[in-house]
Formats: C-alpha cells, structure tokens, sequence
C-alpha cells in the first residue's frame, strides 16, 4: 500500500513538472508571436492558399494539415496569430504525452526533469511549433505513435494495435514521413518477441486502418500521374542536392540544442547498455531505423530526424537517471546554459538587428538546407521578411494600369510563396489574380491556362528571360528587401502585353514540382 501511495505521488509530481515546461513553452512561443514576430513565414502563405483550394491531396503534402487549418480559420481567422495557435496547440500536446511516456518507463523526479527540458526548449521543434505547417502535427503524431507502442509492449492489447493504425494512417495523411515510423515498426516487432503477435489478426488490422486513411491521397496521386511522386524525385536531386549524411549528423547538436543531443544519443545507444531498459528496445530500433533511412536516402535534411527526439529524449532521460545519478546536477547546468544560447536561432526572440549581433558574436553558423544563397539571416527568418511590401508595389504597378486592362490582368510569379503571399495580401491591396508554375499553383493554373491573358506583370526573372513572350515589354520596378532570402531582394517587375504563341503549351512547359 505504501508503494502504492508513493508511486502515484512520483506521478503526480511528475505531471505538475511536465505541466511546468508546457507553461514555459506556451510563454516563450508567446512572446515570440506577439513581441518580437517578424511576419508571416513563406509556407504559411502557402497553407492558407491550399486551404482556399480544399482537395484530398497536393503536389507538396498530403490533405491533414489543410483539412485541420480550413477550421482553425473559419474560428479564428488568418491573422499571423490565428494561424500560429495551431502549431504551438500541437506542441503543447507532444510536450503533454511526454508525461504519459516518462511515466509508462517508470521514470522519477529528474528523468521527468531532464526529458521535459531536453524536448521543450529544443531548437527545432520550437522553430517547428512556431509556424504552421505539416511538421507540428508530425511530430506530435510520432510521439503519440510512441507512447501507444510503449503501452503496446507492455500490454500486448489488441486495442492498442487499432489505436497505432488509425494514428499511422492519419500520420501519412499529413506527411509522407510517418511510412519510416511504420517501417521501423515493422523492423521492430520482427527483431524482437513482438513477432509473436505477427501470429494474430491484430497487426493486419492495424495495417489496414492505415491503409485506409491513407487512401484518400493515394487516389489524388492516381487522378494526378502520382505527381507527389514526381515533386518527391525532383526536391531530393535538385533542392536538397547539398545534403548528405555528415550534414544530416553534425547540425543535430545545434537542432536539438547540445543538451537535448547528448540525451538523445544515450537514448539511442544507452538503451542497449542497461538490461533493464531490454523492454523498451523495440521503441529505440525505430529511431535507428528511421535514421539509417535518412542515411540511405542521403539527400535528408537535418530536421528530418526531429520527429524522433520527443519519443528517444524520454529514453536518454531514463538512462541517465538510472546510471549516472551522481552527475547529473553538473552535467544539467553546463548543458542548460549551452542550450539557452540556441534559443534566439530558432525563434524570433530578438530584435532582427539584435539577433544578426548576437550570432556574429557567438559564430553561429546557419544550417543551409536547400542549397540557396543565405543573407544575414537563416532561411527560416528570411523567409518572413519582404512580403508585404512586395505586394504593395505590385499592387502600385497594377494601379497605373487602365481599367480596360486591369479586368484580365494577371500578375506571373516565380514560386509559391510569392504567389500565396500576394493572394493573402489581396484584402489589403489591388492585385490581380496570381499565375504561378510551382507545385500546387500550376494544377491550379491549368483551370485557366487554356485562355491567354492580355496583360501580365512578370515578377521575377531577367528582360531578356521575358521579351521574346510579349509582343512588348517594359520594365516596371525594381521590389527590394532588407532581410528577406537573396533571390527574393531585387526582383524585377515587368508589364508584358499580348503573349505570344499558344499559352497552354508555354504553361504545359512551365511545370515546376519542387
């Protein structure tokens, strides 16, 4: 009765820590967010216009997160707050589970401590939980995935079977990621006793739940030539051709923050050491899966091994605490402090002139994972700067036009985030309506490519990229920006009447998956 009694104090003193850091979080990402936010970030622009085209797939992602913001802003709008609420919600929620997971691995007072920490004040995953995207829901879906698995293995329940595939199918509805879960899954229940529940129904069943969330988007890729597949193929070779597995390695110390690394690493490898960890092996062969996929696969960006931190973290925190107690103090303050600097890397949590200071001092290198020209700025903070401002001079060009020109007016962007960003800042300003040939705006376009325009505004791009299109073209402005990423600071603005040729075949050409 007395261990009774004192475990269920040990797990009420470790929900009021984790409840601790979830308020921690929810300050810091507030703060964030309301005094030091610079703008909406390029992706968001995006989301919000996929969420004005409602469909069971895209060129770029599958439906979930669409599905999840259309309500988010049918209730609170599209403000950069509103749309903000989600992906901080989520990381509320991940943070919350890590309690469930702790407590399932009979975890005590400092491996709630150290896995609390390691996870709520790591740099990606506060970058990720700070503006919406598809990631946020990932990584809360993995750990979720995680703490069923867990109780799986210790209770062999078929309901937990059916709980892990509706999880695994909603999971790949929102990113592809969640198939290197499934796959370590698999790999696990067949290196360990799990194989024998491959004897039941149970694991079928649990495939097929997924297979049947997942149908949705494997029917749009069927009705669009597999064009995800296409979009996959062409990002791996070409946009994240200067990834490789050193890179993939070495930015996890500034990623998951020097603390949240060194116990991730003893999760990964100390869970092997400890024979009273055996049980929970299963769970750690599914982040050496998923990295060894990473590996293979060789052109994987460094955030890709983020979904694993919240569901290894808590393991590393196990070990720790079970075999290093008497250095645990020390080593948690030196690496505390380590980790406090990375904060302003992956939130706005400085002044922009402020926080260029602050890594130039430090050295900060800034991980360049699409093989684009940086500024002063890393790409997750250049990419919220100069959007605005865009759209206003387009919308100045658009101005002089005559109204006779103005109604088939069209403005011809070079990417998506220039794109949604002008049709986000329509409500504001006069812009005509957007053509673009990147991912998902190209199937948009062809709904109208059928029909030349008479007049468009080129942004982007070179005189001599344009002249032989128009019957004339002239040059209207010239768009610059302070902070924003080099190829978007510069942009040359031009007036083009009167295409030359058949349109839906100069579109057909355009098609831009990537």
């Amino acid at each position: 009765m007395k261990n009774k009694h004192q475990q269920i104090k040990k797990e009420t003193y470790g929900l009021w820590i984790i409840l601790g850091f979830i308020l921690l979080k929810c300050l810091i990402h507030i703060l964030s967010n309301t005094a030091f936010a610079y703008s909406i970030f390029r992706d968001e622009f995006y989301y919000l216009a996929c969420a004005d085209h409602l469909d069971i797939g895209y060129v770029d992602h599958p439906p979930l997160s669409i599905w999840i913001l259309v309500v988010n802003r049918f209730l609170l709008g599209d403000s950069l707050i509103a749309v903000r609420f989600l992906p901080v919600l989520f990381g509320v929620l991940t943070l919350y589970i890590v309690g469930p997971i702790v407590r399932e691995l009979k975890g005590g007072k400092m491996a709630f401590i150290l896995a609390g920490t390691g996870i709520a004040i790591s740099p990606v995953i506060l970058a990720m939980n700070n503006f919406y995207s598809m990631n946020s829901i990932d990584i809360f879906l993995w750990t979720l995935a995680a703490w069923i698995f867990i109780k799986l293995i210790k209770t062999q329940k078929p309901k937990f079977w059916i709980s892990m595939g509706m999880i695994l199918g909603l999971g790949l509805l929102n990113k592809i990621s969640m198939g290197w879960f499934a796959i370590g899954l698999a790999v696990a229940v067949v290196l360990t006793d799990l194989r024998n529940s491959l004897k039941t129904k149970w694991p079928y069943i649990s495939v097929l739940i997924a297979f049947l969330c997942f149908s949705p988007y494997l029917i749009w890729n069927i009705q669009n030539d597999f064009a995800h597949l296409e979009f996959m193929q062409n990002a791996s070779g070409l946009k994240y051709a200067g990834m490789n597995p050193i890179v993939l390695m070495s930015n996890q110390f500034l990623l998951m923050s020097p603390f949240g690394f060194i116990l991730w690493l003893l999760g990964m490898v100390g869970i092997f050491w400890n024979k009273n960890l055996k049980p929970y092996r299963p769970v750690v062969i599914i982040g050496w899966t998923t990295m060894i996929i990473l590996i293979i696969n060789w052109n994987s960006k460094p955030e890709y091994l983020s979904p694993t931190i919240p569901m290894i973290i808590p393991l590393g925190a196990l070990f720790v605490e079970r075999t290093f107690k008497k250095w645990v103090n020390v080593c948690f303050a030196l690496l505390l402090g380590m980790t406090i600097l990375t904060i302003p890397m992956a939130l706005p949590m400085l002044p922009v002139e402020t926080y260029i200071k602050f890594s130039q001092t430090l050295g900060l290198t800034h991980p360049n994972t699409e093989s684009k020209e940086l500024n002063t700025l890393p790409q997750h903070y250049a990419d919220m700067f100069g959007w605005e401002n865009m759209a206003e001079q387009v919308s100045k060009a658009y101005e002089t036009l005559p109204d006779t020109e103005k109604a088939d007016a069209v403005v011809l962007t070079q990417n998506y985030g220039e794109a949604s960003a002008l049709e986000y800042y329509r409500k504001q300003y006069p812009l005509p309506r957007v053509l673009c040939p990147h991912n998902n705006y190209w199937l948009w376009g062809l709904k109208r490519a059928g029909k030349s325009p008479d007049t468009f505004l080129i942004l982007g791009g070179r005189f001599e990229d344009h002249v032989g299109n128009f019957e004339s073209l002239q040059t209207m402005a010239t768009i610059q920006c302070r902070y924003c990423m080099p190829y978007e600071n510069n942009l040359n603005l031009f007036l083009g009447k009167q295409f030359k040729g058949d349109f839906e075949s100069y579109w057909n050409g355009k098609k831009n998956f990537m």
